[in-house]
């Protein structure tokens, strides 16, 4: 496929950066301004927020686009160029799956999301505050940003795993029926291992993409506040 296989499902991808990226952001700060009007512990809202984010992100913006870029994906490996745009792989999957066809995975997206979302906020402030005073420097928001997404690639590669099986699921004949059925098949016929396959490519893709994410929203915060 050359070089240009390298960015299959690009398309897919930046439309569900940016838009989870805005979701994720104005949901966090939404749920943290009305938890603290509840009595919960302050030291818990970050993390409450963010878990409410990630399940806001993953139901209205990041089930649907994952679907496509992972069938899209998908294509370097069947030859079959069915999802050859981001236009055409909705009325495909519309087609033959229905409009629930783009929302496979939803369960194992929802935790995925949530887990991750959640510990890089209650992470991030306190990962922040050992490294420096506030305003942080721009190395040291990027610093922050990419442990907190570290943190949260090892905690949740198992469910990102059984979600992109689900995922790659193109036909009448599924494998994977659900997140409970898909983590008992791969257990039993891969052992525990399998949860942790691709995890090194992914650790460098959120760590850097989490550094550039947190960096960016204190240069923003600080630019409109």
């Amino acid at each position: 496929k050359g070089l240009q296989g390298f960015y299959f499902g690009l398309p897919a991808v930046l439309l569900q950066v940016a838009g989870k990226g805005a979701i994720r952001f104005t949901a966090f700060e939404q749920f943290k301004f009305l938890m603290h009007l509840t009595p919960v512990p302050k030291a818990s809202i970050d993390f409450r927020a963010g878990i409410g984010a990630g399940f806001a992100e993953a139901f209205l913006w990041t089930t649907p686009t994952e679907r496509l870029k992972v069938l899209r994906q998908n294509d370097i490996k069947s030859g079959l160029n069915r999802y050859s745009s981001l236009a055409g792989s909705i009325r495909t999957v519309a087609t033959e799956h229905g409009i629930t066809g783009l929302y496979a995975g939803i369960g194992a997206t929802g935790i995925r999301q949530a887990s991750g979302v959640g510990v890089r906020f209650a992470l991030y402030g306190r990962v922040k505050s050992a490294l420096t005073t506030d305003p942080p420097q721009m190395w040291q928001s990027a610093l922050a940003g990419g442990i907190t997404g570290c943190c949260s690639t090892l905690l949740n590669n198992p469910i990102d795993v059984i979600k992109s099986r689900i995922e790659a699921q193109d036909g009448k004949t599924k494998e994977y029926t659900g997140t409970i059925q898909a983590f008992r098949a791969i257990l039993k016929e891969e052992g525990v291992l399998a949860f942790y396959k691709g995890i090194a490519p992914r650790l460098m893709k959120i760590s850097i993409g989490q550094a550039i994410t947190f960096t960016a929203y204190e240069a923003y915060s600080n630019t409109f506040s």
